[in-house]
This record gives C-alpha cells, structure tokens and sequence, in this order.
C-alpha cells in the first residue's frame, strides 16, 4: 500500500469490537479478515414492485434505469450489504450506498478495457465508505469515486445519473421497475432502519472527519453537482419543494426538491433546443413555455411534452460533510439570489 493520495492513518478499519483502527495500526491479518464483513451482492435478485409491498411510499430507494431498464434498491436492504455489482440495461454498475454519509450513488464498473467487481473493507474515510475492487485491491473513496490507495490511485470512476427518491414516486412512474429483493440469502432486519435519527441536523458523526466546513451543519441534505470542474451544494432543507433555476459552468438546470426535505434531482434545463424555466404551482412541477407537468424524476406527464425526459445530470444526494469532504472547494447555492426561482405562476 506504498501508492496513495491521502495519509494512510485517516483510513480507519472498524473490527466489530467498538475499535476504530487506523490503517496504518493493522495487520494484513485483519485487514484480510474484516474485508466484506458488510457484505456486498455479486448475485442479486429482484422481486416486482407489485411483490416489493413491505415497502412503504415514504422509503427512500436508490434508482437507476439504463435504456427503459428501471431498478430500484431500497436503503433498507442497502443499510446491510452498501454495495451491489451488477448489470443493467447492458451496462455494468455499482450500486453503493453509505449509511454513514446517506451517499447513493451508481458508477460504471468499467475502466478501459478493465472490468472491476467491488468488495467494502469496513474501513472509512472522512466518516464515508471505504470499498475495493477484486482486481487490484485498491481502495476506493466512495462519495468521490476516486481509488486513494493501491495501483489505481488517482482513478475515477465515471459516475452515473440515479436518484434518491420516496418509493411512491419511482413505483408511480415505472410500475414494472426491478426492486432488489430481501430474498438474496441473507439472514438481516430489513424491515428494520438501524440508521433511524441519525440524520437529525446537529447529531454526531459516525467517525471523525478531518475536512470540515461551517458554512452548513454537518448533517444538512444537500444535492451537489460537480460539472466540468465546477462543484456547487444545493440544500434540501433550505429549498424546500421548488423548481429552482441555476447555471453551472454555462449550463442552464433546473433542481426539483419534494417537500421532505430528502428527495431532489438536478436536470439539464435545455430539452429539444429550448432551454425551459419551470414553477411549482399547487404541488406540481411545471415549465413556463408549454405548462407541461413534470415529475421530481424529470419526466413530462401531461402537456405538449408529455412522454419527454429531461436529461438528467450526475448528482450526490447526501450530508453536507461528506461532499466539502471530497470537493472541498464548492460554492453553494443561494436561491434568495436567483430571480428565476418561482414558487408560483406569475400573475399575467
């Protein structure tokens, strides 16, 4: 493990015992032996959403679909096992999800012409998710999908568009969706969030951070979008249920926020040429050109456009610490500056 980006002590094993270990306190032994002790899913199996009826609307799942092929995987199964290997619609995906940090995100398995399969070292980094990859062993800094340890350090996972959105939402708008099933040979309390009120603002961290950033608490929901090398933060908890307007790096998006406080997704604006402006008039997302309703998904369900998908960017849903953690250098977006937000049609 000569090969790294970030010092070797601020990775910390945790042994099941109550002990966090920094990494550079272990033994191969250990380290050998707490490898996939959260264990990760190499074969999973999907149930339908008729079958998925344990789930409530209000459950939070991480969603991704890959040519009209739509999965979901419920933060309840994702609380034991954080990542899934697989394919969908053709493309091979990680499915990781870090309770610690509430980071859902989908990345391509693919490097080049190299095809990894990812493990967990129950270690974390910056209070985030540690995982690895069987092909080299290196680690990999989940929220920024960057391997900080081992022979691919410097690498990044390309990271793909899903979202973080209540069950009643996704089933709404894909009612054949695929949903991970506990069925998966495990013996774990599903039904049970042991996660539950540890995303109350002002609460402890799992394990000390070493970056830190007063500008939000540490456990704000944030959306945040890195493009083209610009990072900005999106707040949830301030946004509210918006359609809010912003540019990032030239680009025109548009935010969609539910009015949890959980849920969000980012969309490029611009759709067949036109670059749209969008409202929330009673509970629905609309755009000012055609008066199109859309979904917190970004799909158009009524008007001109209807049955027209806008295109959504790759975006982290997850605590403020955890992304200052990996993009130290965001700005964070002020909607009382943004004379494009409106919560209402305008009066004509």
């Amino acid at each position: 493990m000569s090969i790294s980006n970030v010092p070797l002590d601020h990775i910390i094993l945790d042994d099941f015992r109550g002990n966090a270990i920094p990494l550079t306190q272990t033994s191969p032994e250990l380290i050998g032996t707490l490898k996939d002790r959260i264990p990760p899913l190499t074969n999973p199996q999907y149930s339908t959403a008729k079958e998925a009826a344990w789930l409530t609307n209000n459950d939070i799942v991480l969603v991704f679909i890959e040519k009209e092929d739509a999965h979901a995987f419920p933060t309840r199964i994702l609380n034991f096992h954080e990542i899934v290997n697989d394919t969908i619609g053709g493309r091979p995906v990680l499915i990781s999800y870090c309770p610690l940090c509430r980071s859902g995100l989908v990345f391509d398995r693919q490097i080049k012409t190299r095809l990894l399969t990812s493990g967990n070292t129950n270690g974390v980094y910056e209070s985030d998710m540690v995982m690895y990859d069987h092909q080299t062993q290196s680690y990999w800094f989940q929220v920024k999908g960057e391997a900080i340890v081992g022979s691919l350090t410097g690498t990044q996972l390309t990271l793909l568009p899903a979202f973080l959105l209540p069950w009643s939402e996704w089933k709404t708008l894909y009612p054949n969706t695929q949903v991970l099933s506990r069925e998966i040979g495990f013996s774990r309390p599903y039904h049970r969030d042991p996660f539950r009120g540890y995303d109350k603002l002002g609460t402890m961290l799992g394990f000390p951070v070493k970056t830190t950033d007063s500008r939000r608490d540490p456990k704000e929901k944030i959306l945040g979008l890195n493009h083209n090398g610009v990072s900005k933060a999106y707040s949830l908890t301030q946004l509210s249920h918006t359609a809010s307007m912003d540019t990032i790096a030239g680009k025109p998006i548009v935010i969609f926020s539910d009015n949890t406080g959980q849920a969000g997704s980012i969309f490029d604006a611009t759709i067949k040429s036109t670059t749209l402006s969008f409202f929330l008039e009673q509970e629905t997302f609309k755009d000012h050109q055609t008066k199109s309703t859309w979904t917190l998904a970004g799909k158009a369900t009524n008007g001109p456009l209807k049955g027209l998908h806008l295109t959504p960017l790759a975006t982290h849903n997850t605590f403020w610490f955890s992304w200052v953690a990996a993009f130290p250098h965001t700005t964070i977006y002020n909607p009382h500056s943004q004379h494009l937000i409106v919560k209402e049609a305008p009066n004509h």
